[in-house]
């Protein structure tokens, strides 16, 4: 049998890892999800368990955390009153495997989202 490494998640919203995305694509997904790309291992999964959103909104840069991977109240007010162009960087990304226990979570690499309309 074959021996292979489980590799590192990515997060996406809308099965986007970062670029354009429209307001009401990111609002639809209610979230962030942690995928694993090119595995053929189907009972592997990782849950996002908090990130932190950064972005400007009305003039001022503003950060909000979630303890997990849903987008909150706050958040969702932020990007559904963001304007066309505005950077969203999703950071802090933490995710755990569900599957086993015991297991660190991992740090992921942050995703940057334009808003597109």
């Amino acid at each position: 049998f074959r021996v292979r490494p489980v590799p590192p998640p990515i997060a996406t919203i809308n099965k986007k890892e970062g670029g354009g995305i429209s307001k009401s694509m990111m609002l639809a997904s209610n979230g962030i999800r942690a995928e694993l790309r090119n595995f053929d291992f189907k009972g592997v999964r990782y849950k996002i368990i908090g990130f932190t959103l950064t972005t400007v909104f009305e003039g001022d840069q503003v950060t909000e955390r979630s303890r997990g991977p849903k987008f909150t109240q706050a958040m969702r007010k932020i990007i559904k009153n963001t304007s066309p162009g505005t950077q969203i960087t999703i950071s802090d990304l933490k995710a755990r495997r569900t599957d086993a226990e015991g297991l660190k979570s991992k740090n992921l690499p942050p995703a940057v989202f334009k808003i597109i309309k």
